[in-house]
Formats: C-alpha cells, sequence, structure tokens
C-alpha cells in the first residue's frame, strides 16, 4: 500500500480496515496465524513497486500481496506475481484493465465506471434526463470510466 507521497491516506484508511477486520478473525483462523506485513508501494509511477514486491515473495515468502491502488504500481508488480504465482488482491485499482494484467490479480475494490453507471441510471430512470455530458481525466482510470459508461467490463 502506499504510505507515502499523495495516496499515503489510502495505505492508512486501508490498513485501519484490516486491523479492524483481523480483531475478531484471530479467534476465527486458530491455531493458524496471520502475519501482515507492511510495505511502502512507493511513487505512483511504480518505480519502486516491482522491487517490493520481489522482497516480499522472495525474502520474505509471503503467500498473499494484498493493496496496490494505482495502475502503474499493478504493471510494475503483474509481472512478478505471474512468474512467483502468487495471488494478489487489488483493493483500490479502479483501472477496468488491473485484473487482466495477471491470472493472480483479484480486484475486489470497485472499477471506475461503477459510480458513473449507477448515476446515469438514476438521472434516466428517476429525474427521466435523456442527455448527459461526462468530463474526465486523460490517464487510464479516466478513460476507462469513459469506456465504462456505455460498455461496462
Amino acid at each position: 500500500m502506499p504510505y507515502s507521497g499523495a495516496n499515503a491516506d489510502l495505505g492508512a484508511v486501508q490498513d485501519k480496515a484490516i486491523d479492524l477486520y483481523m480483531k475478531p478473525a484471530r479467534k476465527d483462523i486458530a491455531p493458524h496465524t496471520v502475519e501482515i506485513i507492511k510495505r511502502d508501494e512507493g511513487p505512483p509511477s511504480g518505480a519502486n513497486a516491482k522491487t517490493v514486491a520481489t522482497e516480499l515473495i522472495t525474502r520474505d515468502k509471503v503467500d498473499l500481496l494484498l493493496g496496490v491502488c494505482v495502475l502503474a504500481v499493478a504493471i510494475a508488480m503483474a509481472p512478478v506475481v505471474t512468474q512467483a504465482k502468487v495471488l494478489s488482491f487489488y483493493r483500490q485499482c479502479r483501472t477496468r484493465g488491473s485484473p487482466l494484467l495477471s491470472p493472480y490479480i483479484v480486484r475486489f475494490s470497485f472499477s471506475m465506471w461503477h459510480d458513473g453507471y449507477a448515476m446515469g441510471t438514476y438521472a434516466a430512470d428517476k429525474l427521466k434526463c435523456k442527455t448527459a455530458a461526462t468530463a474526465y481525466t486523460d490517464f487510464p482510470p479516466g478513460q476507462g470510466f469513459d469506456r465504462g459508461l456505455s460498455r461496462p467490463a
């Protein structure tokens, strides 16, 4: 997860969610234990992510990777998790193609088009809107949002 830079808040919030879940779950998984190793995925460029994923898999011998917020990080990590055959859960990487990077990647958050699709459906059905305009950022998540409105992935 990101623990520094612009997305550091995402790492902190998601850590709190894990802690909240794990507190009561520990009794359910006993006598097994879960060790959570936290590492900063680095800048949103993905420059550090491949190294972090490689170290977690080879040195720390993790069985599962959990995290990833940005597509560039997902792209950098995909070949590593594929080669090692380590299951990776992406909690925030909302770009529509991120699960297609590797058969070992699962995204369990929503995709960019989900909220727009729901808003568009509501506007058409409840508000009887006949036309709409969208604006999106010109990078993969935003582009996926635009394409998703007409063609959900």
